[in-house]
């Protein structure tokens, strides 16, 4: 057994250089790991092993039929002097030709007699030579018994195979010789190393063979599943023009094409995916609330373009922390009640004026760190929408509150007196008072359709000064009742796009305030001013002007500078609301400049057509 693991040992030493000495270079650091290695290993080591057994079977066999050959040369010799003998033939006539055949074969003949002198020799002189008797093999051929051995020559100083046999036949029927043959081991020594060098050119023959077979075999298993695994790399690299080597081997080819449909099939759902993730990424990303994703060891996994902008936060981050990003209270408590609760959080918050709402939603999927999703939606105007909808609502109360009490008195009145007089001038309030809610009814309905309506519906191209001079006509009455006098500085045509109803609405209230709050013969100016993308309009009086506390006020529901004298002049105190809301809705804006003592100027843009 240790023979066996010794050249097993050696075996495995041998595939390895020669694996080495085939791949030449720094490649061999895993060589015993690669494919090719392993399939090699298994083939010639199994090769050189046959061929090693084979060597040996063939160089035992050879040896035992030389030596069995060897062994029946002799005896056939040895029986054929020993039959010449038997025969009559005299032993001196032998001499010549057992020289003979002592030179051709290396075999030596020794023919002994009964007491052991030696008779005849072909190597040695016999009459030099010591009795024999005692050997062995004389003996035995003496006793009338063929026989053979190998021993020790004292006579030749080398060792011999002996093979003996009686020969002739006395009186008393015993044998008269010992006739013997013995041949030197040294010549099937020699023998040996001739067939021992031709068994070694055929086992180096056959391991070039096998060598061969085995690196071609090694080849052709290793190549095709080589290319596999290349091309199961580059699929996960995302690389799926990648080309499998087709294989003759029914398996490997199955493979092959499982692969490459695997491969198909995930290069679609990639692709399918990349899209989606394009399509969320840009949604995600155009937004306008503020969106972000965050792990409950406080890292921002992701967050969106708002973020940025309403935070402040510079590109590029490394490692980005909800502390550091947002650097806000409220944020960061709120993150960490959404961990710690894992429920959706509903916060508000103000951060630099504004007022914001924070949702945050823990979300479900599985992952080393658990996260959450926020959104932080800006609910300012939400707010101010409320707020205003309130003061709307109180004013509009209010302003209601007046006409309808006036109208009750006045029918209480009526109901308990009936005076003539006093019933026509009841009647007159009660008409007045009526009067008065219709125009705060359609204000406040006007303006709520100017407030929904959606830019650019109804818009057409219209000349800004026809819509000036309706405006003036509109109220001209009024004008010529406070002895006011309008005076334009326009050009003849100037045309805009918008609505040309509501733009004389617009510029008809700016033109009635100024007749109505520009006290007696007061000088209106209209005029039209023409910018790259704009058409200014602005209204102007010489009236009392407006303060500046109230100048930023006085677009403002219901907001009068002079509540006593605008309810008697017949305002609603929605005049300039919707006239606001009627710019904007045009894309332009309404300004007012104004000195007290000096009068006040309004001005409305549309735009140019």
């Amino acid at each position: 057994m240790p023979n066996v693991r010794n050249w097993l040992n050696g075996l495995y030493v041998l595939t390895e250089c020669i694996l080495r000495a085939y791949f030449l270079g720094p490649s061999m650091k895993n060589l015993t790991n690669s494919i090719f290695s392993r399939i090699f290993m298994a083939v010639f080591p199994t090769c050189l092993l046959a061929i090693l057994v084979c060597s040996a079977i063939a160089y035992r066999a050879l040896d035992k039929s030389v030596e069995r050959n060897t062994m029946r040369l002799l005896s056939d010799s040895v029986l054929l002097l020993s039959a010449n003998i038997d025969a009559g033939v005299p032993v001196g006539n032998l001499s010549k030709i057992i020289g003979k055949f002592a030179g051709e074969s290396g075999i030596r003949t020794t023919i002994i007699d009964r007491a052991g002198k030696v008779v005849l020799d072909s190597v040695a002189d016999d009459s030099t030579m010591l009795n024999h008797l005692d050997r062995v093999e004389v003996k035995e051929a003496l006793s009338g018994k063929t026989y053979q051995c190998l021993r020790y020559s004292q006579t030749l100083r080398a060792k011999f195979i002996y093979v003996s046999a009686p020969a002739g036949k006395g009186g008393d029927s015993e044998p008269l010789y010992c006739v013997r043959q013995s041949m030197n081991l040294k010549l099937l020594d020699a023998q040996r190393g001739i067939f021992s060098r031709q068994i070694a050119i055929f086992a180096f023959a056959a391991t070039a063979l096998a060598l061969l077979i085995s690196l071609y075999t090694a080849r052709k298993i290793s190549a095709p599943l080589i290319s596999l695994a290349n091309a199961a790399t580059h699929y996960a690299n995302g690389n799926f023009d990648a080309v499998i080597t087709d294989c003759s081997i029914s398996e490997i080819h199955e493979l092959s094409r499982a692969l490459y449909g695997m491969g198909k099939d995930l290069q679609k759902r990639i692709s399918s995916l990349y899209k989606r993730n394009c399509e969320l990424d840009e949604v995600f990303s155009q937004m306008r609330d503020c969106v972000f994703i965050c792990s409950d060891d406080g890292e921002v996994r992701r967050y969106n373009k708002s973020c940025s902008e309403i935070f402040d936060i510079p590109a590029n981050v490394h490692n980005p922390r909800v502390v550091g990003l947002f650097r806000n209270s409220a944020i960061i408590s709120a993150v960490e009640r959404t961990f710690k609760s894992k429920d959706s959080v509903v916060v508000e918050f103000e951060h630099f004026g504004k007022i914001y709402r924070l949702t945050g939603i823990p979300l479900a999927y599985a992952s080393k760190h658990a996260r959450a999703l926020f959104v932080i939606r800006d609910i300012s105007k939400d707010r101010q929408t409320e707020m205003l909808r309130r003061e709307f609502v109180a004013g509009a109360s209010h302003e209601l509150k007046t006409p309808i009490t006036a109208i009750k008195m006045a029918a209480e009145t009526i109901s308990e007196n009936f005076d003539a007089e006093t019933v026509k001038r009841f009647l007159s309030t009660i008409e007045d008072e009526a009067d008065r809610m219709a125009a705060l009814v359609n204000d406040m309905l006007l303006l709520s359709k100017v407030e929904f309506s959606d830019a650019g519906e109804n818009f057409v191209k219209f000349n800004i000064v026809d819509v000036l001079k309706i405006a003036v006509s509109d109220n001209e009455n009024l004008i010529h009742s406070n002895g006011d006098s309008v005076e334009f500085d326009c050009p003849e045509t100037v045309e805009v796009i918008g609505e040309p109803k509501l733009a004389e609405i617009a510029i008809g209230n700016l033109v009635s305030n100024a007749s109505r709050y520009g006290g007696k013969n007061c000088k209106i100016k209209l005029a039209v001013k023409e910018t790259e993308k704009m058409v200014e309009v602005s209204v102007s009086d010489t009236g009392m002007g407006i303060s500046k506390e109230n100048q930023a006020r006085v677009f403002e529901r219901f907001f009068r500078v002079d509540k006593g004298r605008s309810r008697a002049l017949g305002g609603t105190g929605l005049g300039l609301a919707l006239v606001k809301h009627i710019a904007i809705l045009h894309g332009g804006t309404v300004s007012l400049e104004s000195q007290l003592g000096k009068g006040s100027t309004f001005t409305i843009t549309f735009k140019k057509a």
